[in-house]
């Protein structure tokens, strides 16, 4: 199994005026490596489609809304399921909250909570997988990187063993599945907003949604 994360947002209080009014994290999970290729295989083929360049990286700020539309689109068959932590943060106590461990790993620690029952065999007779794998997109904050990595290593499953390996961290530019978790914590945000387009695109590969107010 694997699991690609994405972020978007930052984790200032919302009287900064640069501090966006909400941090979403969101995860998306395949099953196994052919849904990761076939899903991968999907993006290459839009690309084709689209006239881009083979090395074009998708992204959701910044995209024309045909794009985003196209790409969530591509995908929306592909088998795999995604889940997402919207963090909203006004109102919140600054003292607490200004300390980017405990801000990251309590939005970090709600994202594994709700990738849990899709990592757990479904049945006690079930043959145990190995360790899920994550990959988080490169960031360059080694405090979100190792909070989120903290809250991922504490879990293990009914028998004791952990749920997921070590986190690593790639960049989304050689990654199709990464771009996939940055669309889809675009669509999330937006949905956030008021605006649906994009989420109701892809919203059969939704497991779980927590809007948070801290």
């Amino acid at each position: 199994m694997f699991v690609f994360i994405d972020e978007s947002g930052d984790c200032g209080v919302v009287k900064e005026r640069v501090s966006a009014p909400q941090f979403t994290l969101a995860a998306v999970h395949f099953g196994t490596a052919a849904g990761v290729e076939s899903c991968a295989e999907a993006i290459r083929r839009l690309r084709r489609e689209l006239g881009l360049d083979e090395r074009h990286e998708f992204h959701f700020k910044g995209a024309a809304p045909a794009r985003r539309r196209s790409f969530l689109s591509a995908v929306a068959r592909q088998d795999f399921r995604y889940v997402a932590v919207t963090l909203h943060k006004e109102g919140l106590d600054s003292k607490r909250w200004r300390d980017k461990e405990f801000f990251y790993g309590q939005v970090g620690g709600r994202l594994v909570a709700l990738l849990e029952p899709l990592i757990v065999a479904p049945t006690s007779g079930a043959r145990r997988a190995p360790p899920c794998k994550p990959t988080m997109d490169h960031n360059d904050d080694p405090v979100y990187v190792e909070a989120i990595r903290q809250q991922f290593k504490k879990r293990n499953g009914p028998d004791g063993r952990p749920l997921f390996a070590k986190v690593r961290t790639s960049r989304s530019d050689a990654s199709d599945a990464l771009q996939l978790a940055d669309m889809i914590c675009g669509a999330i945000v937006r949905a956030y907003r008021g605006e649906d387009t994009y989420r109701d695109l892809v919203q059969e590969r939704e497991a779980d949604w927590d809007v948070w107010r801290g």
